[in-house]
């Protein structure tokens, strides 16, 4: 059963006298409260919350109430803050009149019915007392930035739980001339000293450890010797006397900081993070980026790396390489390593470094330059914010919370506020998936952001697991005092100088909107109501420190309206060591090299059931894209095989690349005829890297097939490299076969699968899609993954098998599902997105075919293929050893334009995308025909383009019965026709007026409609979504009658009934003079 504690506090006033009085003589206060904690809670879970009032005022401003938290170890923790004005009336001889508060907890069970909510106690103080401060301090840190701070056990209660209260009364106008009542210490424990005291009442103080009463003596004595106790403390472990505070404070004695570690971040030894006396990148050994091409960055000994924390000591001079600074944070390893597409770090990989050019993931376009944003906005700074409050509610003694995305859940918490987060995980989630974790992109952006804006490239280890519920509370606050933010970064892991780092770190980028803090900025008061930290706001670099030291600063969390609140937290945290570490960040080299520390410890803090991978993800030198392997023809003789190879052209200027293959019994003596040469097909860059991709299409025998590959480069200077894999080459498996040109996504609810599997198996292929799940009020989804057996065609292609599926698909998983098909775990081809499938399915190509010769078509010449949409989209055909412009021209007869693409594509549709543009120079179509040699079939994403000129354009003619009213919309999930439907291979409007005719017994379907070429729709009213589109939508030539125009996809060529016929089809359909149709099957 969960529970919740609730706690609450009042001062109370006497009945004869008056909190407020509006007289100029009452002195008037800015009261805060802190409530901090509760601790000795009996219960091990559930939640706890304070509720407070002045019960001598009806002021909504003079009550409140902390939120729910979270038990846990026996302790709730708010950290609850509460700022209000009161004023306290001046008694006869200047005594100032008692002003009570009260608090109440109470104990809330999330079961239902009698017994859910048990009041724990209450305490009671009185807030003149603490306009004054106190004459004696049992313990220093009583007082801190004004507040008075101390434990107080709860009265009328049952349970020993002692709340930890702050309160602050700063006088703001009237009469100062008056008396504060001493500050009581009855109901406090402050320490061992309030236990040691014997005499502690009402108006009694608490005595230090070094009062010198007789009372005490003894137990001074018992005190002092068990100080003196000595054992061998680890490193980090508290003192006995730091032990016992502790306890009593309401610790648990855990370590102060944990143990060192031996081990040290060599931060100048990746080839991506500057030395100060190297380059941004050095180059790898021999050994490393030729041959050293690793399969994974997991290893199954990486330790955990959990909530790791710096050294206790502080930074005090940079060393050269800044290889000793805090606990041990991985470097970049300069081994080069091209691991296989499934595994997560492949994903992410193209994330961090691909982001403009060809096969671009265009991750970073949004902070590209560090400027964007707007005038009121940093999307930079907002990325960076966006990983400290995922981070920020960690726990390094519990072993939860960390960069874990768990901010998801937390967005309305009242610690995260402002659009700017909701934002940033908006711009993330497309590019989340069963590979890429939230968690690793909030990582990844703090990287891009920071490296955007002219800081130094953070490693990224991935492996980090998203959260499935909000986190505890816990991110820092402004107003919070020296105290709360070192107990803050303490517990997440950081010591003193890391808190300062990460505050300084980055404030670098952005600023503070007045809208949402406008105790730190007034509305109206600055350029767009947005006050920056620093004067190069759009440059990450040390500008924050030495403009605070100079004091030219205008950052708002140092000067202005903060001072006056108590909201200037960025002054607070740099001064806290007398601006020491501040100091030494003016260094340029410094606070690069120390910030790029800091930060990769941030998102390298993590929940402690998570591991980190070993080594930072590295920009491979030679990686392999989108290899396919499916039956060329019906004749099974052949396979072809097709895909790209990217290579990192940063240090090396390639001049060709080949791929040379090893059959399935792993022999590559067949000399030149294993040996595949790519074309040069485009490149692509990143912020200091650069690519380029050669691709390419062959067949091969399928009777002796291929197992793996090894990828060959000759260099302009003549030098040659070569990866292998680690000597085991990357491997290709073809015992189950994605055909390719024979699969489709056919509309936007459907999806259709080929596959060939071997006929040394037995085992049924899968065809497995993970689509994305969405809930209510989450703006990033869960993926769940379908998995559902194919069916046996009863066709054989030589040793293979073909199975078939169609599944139908929701908008949101045409869109953005992945799919693949397996045997097994190790058997299967590699998820492709949905979204790259042809919309028409080509039939297995006959071998040997000799395409009819075409009689009438222009060329019209090469143009671009935006690919989503296609330039032409209404039907694709492939062949990899027979395609020619007389081909494709053959195979686009009933269309007005065809294409040729890559060699061996086919590509047909009667209008062409307006993304499509004539390309900057013809000789971007410069690919061979794979049936041809001596003709032109395009180029990479370039069509040569052809028109038909034989081509009339399909008619949507009227007819007795039935007058056509236009192209109309329709859609899946609502049907403009909903009553009636079949679909035909030899579909014809006059099919579909018979159906619609004869679908009823005694009357006929008032509206008919034809669409996607094969499909008749019929109904009595059609639906209200339906609305008018162009003629050239419904282009679609009807799959019986090419010179009919049969819809589109998502279109309907309408026709309405001919009233004046209607006498004469009723007598035709009395007459049996039309034939009747079964009744067809479900709407799918």
């Amino acid at each position: 059963m969960q529970a919740f504690a609730l706690i609450s506090f009042a001062f109370t006033v006497p009945k004869n006298r008056k909190v407020l009085l509006h007289s100029s003589r009452s002195p008037k206060f800015q009261f805060t409260l802190r409530i901090i904690d509760l601790t000795n809670i009996p219960l091990v879970c559930g939640t706890a919350y304070v509720k407070w009032h002045l019960p001598m005022s009806s002021a909504a401003e003079h009550r409140g109430k902390t939120e729910k938290a979270y038990i846990q170890d026996h302790r709730a923790v708010w950290e609850y803050v509460k700022e209000t004005p009161v004023r306290l009336t001046i008694e006869r001889h200047q005594a100032l009149q008692e002003c009570e508060i009260h608090f109440e907890v109470v104990q809330e069970y999330s079961a239902t019915g009698r017994g859910s909510r048990v009041q724990l106690g209450n305490v009671k103080l009185n807030l003149a007392e603490y306009t004054k401060p106190p004459e004696i301090i049992v313990n220093e840190d009583e007082i801190d930035d004004g507040f008075v701070t101390r434990r107080y056990l709860l009265q009328d209660s049952k349970v020993n739980c002692t709340l930890k209260v702050g309160v602050k009364m700063e006088q703001t106008e009237g009469d100062t001339n008056f008396i504060a009542p001493p500050l009581k210490a009855a109901m406090v424990n402050t320490g061992i000293a309030g236990v040691l005291s014997t005499e502690i009442g009402e108006g009694d103080y608490i005595p230090s450890i070094t009062s010198k009463t007789r009372e005490l003596t003894e137990a001074q004595d018992l005190y002092r010797r068990t100080l003196a106790a000595k054992w061998a403390c680890q490193h980090g472990e508290m003192a006995p006397d730091q032990l016992i505070e502790d306890l009593f404070a309401g610790g648990d004695g855990s370590h102060l900081e944990p143990p060192k570690t031996s081990q040290k971040t060599k931060l100048a030894d990746s080839p991506y993070i500057h030395s100060h006396d190297d380059s941004l990148h050095s180059s790898s050994s021999e050994a490393e980026s030729k041959r050293t091409i690793t399969p994974a960055h997991h290893s199954p000994s990486t330790p955990k790396h959990s909530h790791r924390r710096g050294d206790s000591s502080e930074l005090s001079h940079p060393p050269p390489s800044l290889s000793t600074i805090g606990t041990a944070v991985s470097g970049l390893s300069s081994r080069a390593s091209l691991a296989q597409l499934e595994e997560t770090s492949d994903e992410l990989e193209d994330i961090i470094f691909l982001h403009t050019g060809y096969r671009a993931r265009e991750f970073a376009t949004p902070v590209t330059p560090c400027s964007s944003g707007g005038e009121s906005r940093r999307t930079a700074a907002e990325w960076l914010r966006t990983s400290f409050h995922d981070m920020s509610t960690a726990n390094y003694f519990l072993g939860t919370g960390g960069i874990d995305a768990s901010l998801v859940y937390e967005l309305d918490n009242g610690e995260n506020v402002g659009t700017g987060f909701d934002t940033t995980l908006a711009t993330f989630e497309p590019h989340m998936s069963v590979r890429a974790s939230l968690a690793d992109l909030i990582a990844i952006g703090t990287y891009t952001s920071v490296r955007s804006c002219g800081g130094r490239p953070i490693p990224i280890r991935p492996g980090r697991v998203d959260a499935t519920s909000a986190g505890a509370l816990g991110v820092p606050l402004p107003q919070n005092p020296i105290g709360i933010f070192r107990n803050q970064f303490s517990r997440m892991g950081l010591n003193s100088t890391e808190m300062i780092l990460l505050v300084a770190c980055g404030h670098s980028l952005g600023g503070v909107h007045a809208e949402n803090n406008p105790l730190i900025v007034a509305p109206g008061t600055v350029p767009n109501d947005y006050a920056l930290f620093d004067s190069t706001n759009a440059t990450f670099d040390e500008k924050i420190a030495t403009e605070y030291l100079d004091g030219s600063t205008t950052n708002p969390l140092v000067t202005g309206l903060s001072v006056r609140y108590a909201r200037n937290s960025d002054f607070v945290v740099f001064s806290s060591d007398s601006n020491a570490t501040i100091t030494q960040l003016t260094d340029p080299e410094y606070f690069q090299a120390t910030c790029q520390y800091a930060l990769q410890k941030m998102i390298e803090i993590v929940p402690a059931n998570v591991t980190l991978a070993a080594d930072p993800i590295v920009p491979y030198e030679a990686k392999p894209y989108g290899l396919q392997l499916y039956l060329t023809d019906d004749s099974g003789t052949s396979l072809t095989f097709s895909g790209d190879i990217r290579i990192r052209t940063t240090s090396r200027s390639p001049a060709s690349v080949s791929v040379t293959y090893t059959n399935r019994d792993g022999d590559s003596s067949c000399g030149s005829s294993c040996l595949i040469t790519t074309t040069y097909v485009g490149a692509a860059n990143g912020f200091d890297d650069t690519f380029s991709f050669f691709g390419f299409s062959t067949t091969i025998p399928a009777s002796t097939s291929i197992s793996s590959f090894i990828i060959s480069i000759t260099n302009s200077d003549g030098s040659t490299e070569s990866f292998d894999n680690n000597g085991s080459g990357f491997p290709v498996q073809d015992s189950v076969l994605l055909q390719l040109p024979q699969s489709c996504s056919t509309s936007s609810s459907s999806l259709t699968v080929i596959a060939a599997v071997r006929n040394t198996t037995s085992v049924t292929p899968a065809l497995n899609v993970i689509g994305r799940a969405y809930k209510t009020g989450v703006i990033v989804p869960t993926f769940n993954t379908t998995s559902s057996p194919l069916v046996a065609t009863g066709q054989s292609v030589s040793a293979y098998t073909l199975y078939n599926l169609t599944l139908l698909l929701n908008t949101t998983q045409s869109a953005t599902a992945r799919y693949n098909v397996s045997l097994s775990s190790t058997l299967a081809v590699d998820y492709q997105a949905v979204s790259d499938l042809s919309t028409t399915c080509s039939q297995l190509p006959m071998a040997n075919t000799t395409s009819p010769p075409a009689a009438n078509y222009t060329f019209l010449g090469c143009v671009t293929d935006p690919i989503n949409p296609r330039a032409l989209s209404d039907a694709y055909y492939h062949s990899s050893t027979a395609m020619t412009t007389e081909y494709c021209a053959a195979s686009c007869s009933t269309y007005a334009f065809f294409g040729t693409e890559y060699s061996g594509e086919c590509f047909c549709g009667n209008t062409l995308a307006a993304g499509s543009t004539n390309a900057s120079s013809s000789a971007e179509c410069n690919m061979a025909c794979s049936g041809d040699a001596s003709e032109i079939c395009g180029g990479p994403s370039r069509l040569s383009l052809y028109e038909n000129t034989a081509y009339s354009t399909p008619q949507s003619p009227s007819f007795s019965g039935y007058i056509y009213q236009g192209c109309y919309t329709d859609s899946v999930a609502n049907r403009s026709l909903a009553a009636a439907r079949t679909d035909s291979n030899a579909m014809t409007i006059q099919l579909c007026a018979q159906f619609c005719l004869s679908a009823q017994a005694d009357d006929e379907y008032t509206y008919m409609g034809t669409e996607y070429a094969a499909e008749c729709y019929c109904a009595n009213a059609l639906a209200d979504t339906s609305v008018l589109a162009s003629d050239s939508e419904c282009s679609m030539t009807c799959s019986g009658n090419s010179s009919q125009a049969c819809g589109g996809p998502n279109r309907l060529s309408l026709y309405q009934l001919n009233t004046t016929a209607a006498t004469a089809t009723a007598a035709a359909k009395r007459g049996l003079l039309l034939p009747r149709h079964s009744n067809p099957g479900p709407d799918t």
